[in-house]
């Protein structure tokens, strides 16, 4: 298990986090866990971008309320201390797809940033603003490469996350494709940890996971393509995503916070089962569908604390995928990069 550079963090649950008791317990050598003694606070069932306002108290737990976009998403509110952020990939020449990212600050407020824009009262914003600076001077993205050529140069961004302990996950198959679906993305998964191969290179990633099984919990991702409430494992599976009409995945990343950046305490992963998946272990055997294992590859980057970057870098993290993308189940130069530097012992400058 990493240490991190600095070790104090305000306001967390250790239920919240998605470590076994071995990984809790050695946590607790390092991290201090206050007891926070939340209560249910009532409001509406759901409410708007303008009324993000109503979400305070550093004790309030809004378990019966939702943030619900324009677009339809919805989003569980978080508790103080916690984030969620969702991620999604869509087809190729699909429209943006906003990324959203809520967060209540350690004294409950609630800021909800969307792509580059920050929502709340000047203290949620100032907060994150604050947050993002010590991020970025911790762990720098590249600049944007000239070429388009997926091994020519490193382009990686961060989420602003990590795990600092193994990410354990399982797998719902209800509604999935079938016959060899899970072999194709417990391979995705593989892809980001350990012994990585990438543009005919072999390295040492420190990103570490682990497959322990079916499981029958509901993938905490919502059927318009926003994020449910935290649970007690992370779980990838199956369902109806209908926003937008053209989504191949979706992540949504639950992480606590922390000085200089969230850490990770769970990851759901959803593909849409409106679209049609190839399942095959054959990069030449795809036609007219989506490579399940490229699309997956795709999302555990997101699980693993990478960002999308420009669609022509060729990266795997780029955000849209044309059919039969068997490319993506191979990282490009800055995907090694960036989750090399992520989880190095040594912390990236």
């Amino acid at each position: 298990m990493q240490k991190l550079k600095i070790l104090k963090i305000s306001f967390i649950s250790v239920s919240f986090l998605a470590l076994t008791t071995a990984g809790v317990a050695n946590a607790q050598n390092s991290y201090s866990y206050p007891n926070l003694n939340l209560k249910s606070c009532s409001l509406s069932k759901s409410i708007s971008l303008s009324e993000i306002n109503k979400i305070t108290g550093e004790t309030c737990k809004y378990d019966k309320t939702s943030l619900k976009l324009s677009d339809g998403r919805t989003f569980a509110i978080p508790d103080p201390g916690f984030g969620v952020s969702s991620h999604t990939l869509v087809t190729k020449d699909s429209k943006h797809v906003p990324e959203v990212n809520l967060i209540r600050t350690p004294k409950g407020d609630l800021a909800v940033k969307i792509d580059d824009n920050i929502f709340g009262n000047s203290s949620a914003k100032e907060f994150v603003s604050d947050i993002e600076i010590r991020q970025k001077q911790q762990y720098k993205s590249t600049a944007k490469p000239t070429a388009s050529n997926k091994c020519a140069k490193p382009y990686y961004v961060y989420l602003g996350g990590k795990w600092i302990d193994t990410y354990r996950w399982k797998i719902n198959e209800t509604w999935g494709p079938g016959r060899g679906a899970t072999d194709r993305i417990r391979a995705a998964a593989d892809t980001w940890t350990a012994n990585i191969y990438y543009c005919g290179k072999h390295s040492v990633a420190y990103a570490t996971e682990q497959y322990q099984g079916k499981s029958g919990t509901a993938v905490g991702v919502t059927r318009e393509g926003g994020c449910a409430a935290h649970g007690s494992e992370s779980t990838i599976g199956y369902g109806v995503i209908s926003y937008p009409p053209d989504v191949l995945g979706a992540t949504c990343v639950h992480y606590f916070l922390h000085e200089l950046l969230g850490i990770m305490a769970e990851a759901d992963v959803k593909f849409n089962t409106l679209d049609s998946w190839y399942t095959g272990a054959s990069e030449s055997g795809c036609s007219g569908k989506w490579d399940l294992q490229g699309v997956a590859t795709h999302e555990f980057g997101h699980v693993f604390g990478l960002d999308h970057v420009g669609q022509s870098t060729g990266q795997v993290m780029r955000p849209s995928s044309p059919p039969c993308d068997t490319g993506n189940r191979h990282l490009g130069l800055g995907d090694a990069t960036g989750v090399k530097l992520l989880y190095s012992p040594i912390p990236p400058v």
